[in-house]
């Protein structure tokens, strides 16, 4: 019976019998029981209002079910400030979708969009500051995201390509936000604020694009919008590009992306001594300055922004 059928059946065994009245209760009791039991085992230990507000983005609840079978969890409060960033942005143009800024570790390193892809995995012991990020020594420790564009990009593809991080330090110096590649033309990745304060950034070409930048904190992003066109933003605003060259789209990145270091040939080279917060893979087709108010909204409401 459902429960509706149950409560009527048991308003007429209360007027009638009361020893009907008695098994339909026992039936209720075992029937809700049941609910609790197979809510449970789905993973979604959710009050019954949460569940609604969660299930009305079907990106944040799978991304929340995924967590806790991965064995991590997400609180209300965060499931709240990710739905609301979610719901801003055009979260179909993304591949891989990470916040750092998590209170669990495993919440952290599973990606909100395809949150059942392989989860990122700290490399020596790189520390996860709760609330905040992933800190590296800068000598060893960094991110592998277990993603490769040329096998498992969707979006991200040689002429729409976009990737980028939120980074909580200024750190100056030949270090990677993120990164990866062989070969002469196949890298994607950038150094935030490498020497004379110039940003460097690969997107599928062969040689660094370089924009002026005297800070490395916040969100770096960079786009690729076709097969000339790379811009790079710092919170949303794009940096000035000292010339303006054609940087031609050549192949796809073929490696493992790391984040705070390159990956050049599956070795990690530019180990950034920093502290991430977030970071994406995408296509260089939607608005770099909707997505930093988005990510600053979020990064603001959860604690994390600088």
């Amino acid at each position: 019976m459902h429960t509706i059928e149950l409560l009527i059946n048991l308003g007429i065994a209360l007027a009638t019998n009361a020893h009907a009245a008695s098994l339909l209760i026992r039936e209720l009791t075992n029937f809700f029981k049941e609910i609790k039991k197979k809510r449970k085992k789905m993973g979604r230990l959710f009050r019954y209002g949460d569940v609604i507000k969660v299930a009305q983005n079907p990106y944040v609840f799978a991304w929340v079910n995924q967590v806790i079978a991965n064995g991590g969890t997400v609180t209300d409060a965060e499931k709240a400030a990710v739905r609301t960033f979610v719901e801003s942005i055009d979260i179909s143009e993304f591949d891989r979708l990470w916040v750092f800024g998590l209170g669990n570790e495993i919440a952290a390193k599973t990606s909100i969009v395809n949150p059942s892809s392989t989860m990122i995995t700290g490399v020596n012991g790189i520390t996860f500051i709760s609330g905040t990020g992933f800190l590296s020594n800068g000598v060893t420790q960094y991110l592998n995201t277990n993603y490769q564009p040329s096998t498992q990009g969707v979006k991200f593809t040689v002429d729409s390509q976009g990737f980028g991080g939120y980074l909580q330090s200024n750190v100056p110096g030949e270090y990677a936000l993120l990164g990866g590649g062989s070969g002469a033309s196949s890298y994607s990745g950038m150094l935030p604020r490498k020497l004379l304060d110039k940003n460097y950034c690969d997107s599928s070409n062969g040689s660094s694009i370089i924009h002026d930048n005297s800070d490395s904190s916040g969100l770096i992003s960079a786009e690729r919008r076709n097969s000339t066109l790379v811009n790079v933003y710092r919170n949303g605003v794009l940096l000035l590009n000292p010339s303006v060259p054609v940087y031609g789209s050549v192949t796809i990145a073929n490696l493992d992306m790391y984040i705070l270091a390159y990956n050049i040939s599956n070795s990690p080279f530019f180990i950034n001594p920093n502290t991430v917060s977030g970071c994406y893979f995408s296509s260089g087709s939607f608005s770099q300055s909707g997505f930093n108010t988005a990510f600053q909204t979020l990064a603001t409401t959860l604690g994390f922004n600088v």
